[in-house]
């Protein structure tokens, strides 16, 4: 931090103020003054100034007691910046039911006109930054929610290739069309343990961190690039030194390089301290970084940065393994087939959310599906008491154990079920909201992941 000379000046005045006050009031006077070390650092000093009397009270000399307190209030600021995102997190995840529907029919419509409008049309960017902003937004929801969570989540074995390919359209989208983004994937599949949220969202914070350093050096398009390489690699003493943990001999190499502006030698070990951030107010809320790092050691890894001022900078994650897989999917179905319109199939929507069910009726029923919506379980019953006729399909809201309460309710739960919630599958499948067996699909969704997932359910069904 660079300290002006108006702001030196300024402090000066300030302790003589102080000073003055201690020679003309009768009781000790306490102040907690700033002061300038020769490396142009700021100290805070909690200054205790009272007069030293003789028996008859005659005034001897003045005492300053002294205490260096630049420490205990930069962890009172970060205690009140962490109950400032604790309180950020319980509002996020107060609203995130509403938001998460609210994305969904952003994202769903926007894809839906993106399918339909020609490149050349001048609507056509513009629905990208729509589409964009609402892939942004939804990150910033998952962020804090993950943030305001102490918990390591729960662990399951990850594909780590196959994933990182999952999310690759969402991160371009994140990114934007000025970056490349670049896969180099290990040659087989590596699988690790844990929580897939927490994997994809330190993968996230990752790639926004690279875009931002890109962003911030104004280069040339054509060297733009983010790349994510995955191999198996030994860590080095250095870093084995730093995370004791590091006890195999063999890791999971997960990186994120960008050609961004690096970053400078004396801020490179304050980047994974919780709110550090060298953006300036507003444009950055320094929980990325120190996110990622809470990541990696809760999964008994390591991490370690390279940088090079103005050629960029490049993170490295070692995570321990589980195994190695030879069949690894070199590619990831990203486009649609055209759905049949011929199925003649009777889909239900449960839906509380307006907005949700009338987009789902739409993009359902423009496929040549015969779609009815409702806006709870009991109007969807009263329709089937009166049609007597079950539909090959129940999309639905409404929590699984509700839908067995009662003969009419089992005989929509004997259906074809898919749930749709905002909530992790592996969170409600260990709180019994969600039984093993049962479809679902996470808020907010696309318009593709419904689609592909109502014809993956019917065609299934027709199989069997």
């Amino acid at each position: 931090m660079t300290i002006q000379a108006d702001q030196v000046n300024t402090m000066r005045q300030h302790a003589k103020e102080i000073f003055q006050a201690a020679l003309q009031a009768a009781d000790p006077v306490e102040a907690i003054l700033r002061h300038v070390k020769l490396e142009n650092e700021i100290l805070q000093i909690a200054e205790h100034k009272f007069e030293l009397k003789d028996s008859s009270g005659k005034n001897l000399k003045y005492v300053a007691i002294k205490r260096d307190i630049t420490a205990q209030k930069k962890l009172e600021s970060q205690l009140l910046q962490s109950q400032k995102m604790e309180m950020m997190g319980q509002l996020a995840g107060g609203i995130a039911h509403d938001f998460n529907n609210y994305l969904t029919v952003i994202n769903g419509y926007s894809e839906m006109l993106i399918s339909e409008i020609n490149a050349d049309s001048s609507f056509y960017r513009k629905l990208l930054e729509i589409q964009k902003s609402a892939f942004q937004a939804q990150a910033l929801t998952k962020q804090l929610l993950l943030f305001s969570r102490s918990k390591a989540g729960i662990r399951k074995t990850i594909p780590v290739n196959e994933s990182i390919l999952e999310i690759q359209n969402m991160l371009e989208k994140l990114i934007g069309e000025d970056i490349c983004l670049i896969s180099e994937l290990y040659s087989n599949e590596i699988l690790i343990e844990a929580d897939i949220g927490h994997f994809e969202q330190m993968l996230i914070n990752l790639v926004l961190n690279a875009r931002d350093a890109i962003y911030s050096k104004k280069q040339t398009a054509i060297s733009n690039t983010i790349t994510i390489k995955t191999c198996l690699d030994s860590p080095d003493k250095k870093i084995r030194q730093k995370f004791p943990e590091l006890k195999n001999e063999e890791y999971l190499l997960l990186s994120v390089a960008d050609t961004g502006t690096g970053i400078p030698d004396e801020i490179v070990e304050k980047i994974f301290d919780p709110f550090f951030t060298t953006k300036r107010p507003g444009k950055g809320t320094g929980i990325g970084l120190s996110t990622v790092y809470n990541i990696v050691r809760q999964n008994e890894g390591g991490i370690e940065v390279e940088s090079e001022k103005n050629k960029g900078s490049v993170f490295k994650l070692y995570l321990p393994y589980k195994e190695i897989r030879a069949d690894i999917k070199t590619t990831i179905h990203t486009k649609s087939e055209k759905l049949n319109a011929d199925y003649n199939k009777n889909i239900w929507i449960i839906e509380d959310d307006d907005y949700v069910r009338n987009f789902a009726e739409t993009a359902l029923g423009g496929l040549g599906y015969h779609v009815h919506g409702f806006e709870n379980l009991e109007d969807a019953l009263v329709r089937l008491d009166s049609k007597n006729k079950v539909p090959d399909l129940v999309i639905t809201n409404e929590r699984f154990p509700n839908m067995q309460e009662d003969a009419r309710r089992k005989r929509l739960a004997d259906k074809n079920i898919l749930y749709i919630s905002g909530d992790k599958e592996n969170e409600l499948l260990k709180t019994g909201i969600l039984t093993d067996g049962i479809n679902y699909l996470q808020k907010p969704f696309s318009y593709k992941a419904m689609i592909e997932k109502v014809r993956h359910i019917i065609d299934r069904s027709r199989k069997h």
